[in-house]
Formats: C-alpha cells, structure tokens, sequence
C-alpha cells in the first residue's frame, strides 16, 4: 500500500511539473505576443491641388505599424527598375529628367524605431500636372509600381520579420535575424 501511494505521489508530481512547464510556455508566448509589430508598405499616387489651387500629382511611399509593439526596422532592400537605392534620396536620382519634381520629402528606410499605430513616410515627391509631366509619369509610374522594398525589422522581444512590397507573400515572412 505504501509503494501505491509513492508511485501515485510521484505521478501526481510528474503531472503538477508537466502543467506549470506548459504554463511557462504559455505565458512566455502570451507576452511575445503582446507586443507584435505588423509593418506594412504602402504607396499613393494621386492627383490633387497646391496652395495656389494648381492641380499636382504626388506619389507617397510609406511604412506604418499596424501591429500592436514596436518594431526595430534594422535594414532595408529596394530596388527600382533594377537601381538598388540605399536611401531615399536616392529615389530622386532615378527619376527621369521631365520628371524634376517642385516638392519632395524623404525619410529613412533602415536604422529607426517605429512604434505601435506610428507612420514612417519613406519618400513623397510632388509633380505640377502638365502634359511632358503626364507623358513620363505615364512611363515611370509601372517602373515604380514593379519595385522590390523589403524591410526587416524586430520585435523587443528579438522575434524578427521580412515585410515586402509586391511580394508574392504578402504577409511578413519570419526570419532568424536581420
């Protein structure tokens, strides 16, 4: 009887080990989870009006983190019509003569912090709306829509994911490291 009651004390410990494991397990992800970052890169192109009501067009790239933690973006690729660009003042050297814009605004593709809700604008340029300027945007804009920009980026928690424009896989793909 004594030996029954020492096999059933140490399944009952087997047991007791076995569920507070499986809650560390639990609560490890829970708190992984928590704080997810979702990168998403989105472009605009769109016609609207200056100050002085002169219609215009305007092309924006952008990140935002529609997850719920921030996220580490450590590095970047982007290529455009086979340019490789390591900034995004670099986006301005590959636009075609006629396409000079009037405004532009560039960010930063790699090295920043961008937290939960926050928008990163990458690059935003502005054309006055003319025929030789509708005639190369016309060229351009399927060069730009056919660009590769894949962001890496990390969670607090060093978990880290690939968000890509035009990929194949829309959602971020994980990987080890950046």
């Amino acid at each position: 009887m004594n030996s029954l009651m020492n096999i059933v004390a140490v399944l009952v410990a087997i047991i007791a080990l076995y569920v507070a494991w499986d809650q560390a397990r639990i609560g490890r992800n829970q708190q992984h989870a928590d704080v997810v970052p979702l990168l998403k890169i989105g472009a605009s192109y769109f016609t609207a009006e200056d100050d002085d009501a002169a219609p215009i067009r305007r092309f924006r790239l952008t990140v935002v983190n529609a997850g719920v933690g921030p996220a580490y973006v450590d590095r970047s690729e982007w290529t455009v019509a086979g340019t490789s660009l390591q900034r995004a003042s670099d986006f301005l050297t590959i636009l075609p003569e006629a396409l000079t814009p009037t405004e532009s605004i560039t960010g930063t593709v790699d090295d920043y912090l961008l937290g939960a809700g926050e928008k990163e604008l990458v690059v935003e340029v502005v054309w006055p709306r003319n025929e030789p300027v509708e005639q190369a945007l016309g060229e351009f804009m399927p060069v730009v829509w056919r660009m590769d920009f894949n962001l890496c980026y990390c969670s607090i928690y060093e978990r880290c994911w690939v968000s890509s424009f035009n990929a194949a896989q829309p959602r971020p793909v994980p990987v080890k490291q950046c």
